[in-house]
């Protein structure tokens, strides 16, 4: 690509297309934090069930693909029952992210 090219092909699509001005100078220092989260007794007690035999309570995985999915809502603190809406277990998570946030000064991004 030539070094007048960029601004050529700009120029011809500058009716069909709405470009953003580069902001990237002008953003405040990137601070990651990752936050590490213990899953409650509760909820680890509903996983390991789910786990072992494929069915907790009144949630069941017809199969492995399922429980997969199954397993990864436990996870997040709640599960689809067929039929019903989500059953709530935990909302450990949801908690943390708040006390993140609340620790943070000025602009925040939460990226799950």
């Amino acid at each position: 690509m030539h070094d007048w090219s960029a601004g050529f092909i700009a120029q011809k699509i500058a009716e069909d297309v709405y470009m953003m001005p580069d902001y990237r100078c002008e953003l405040p220092e990137l601070k990651e934090e990752l936050l590490p989260i213990t899953m409650p007794d509760n909820v680890a007690a509903y996983y390991d069930e789910l786990r072992e035999y494929m069915c907790c309570e009144d949630v069941m995985a017809a199969n492995a693909a399922v429980l997969v999915g199954k397993l990864q809502q436990c996870a997040n603190g709640f599960l689809y029952r067929e039929g019903e809406d989500a059953k709530r277990i935990s909302d450990y998570r949801i908690s943390a992210v708040v006390a993140a946030i609340t620790r943070t000064k000025g602009p925040t991004l939460v990226a799950y």
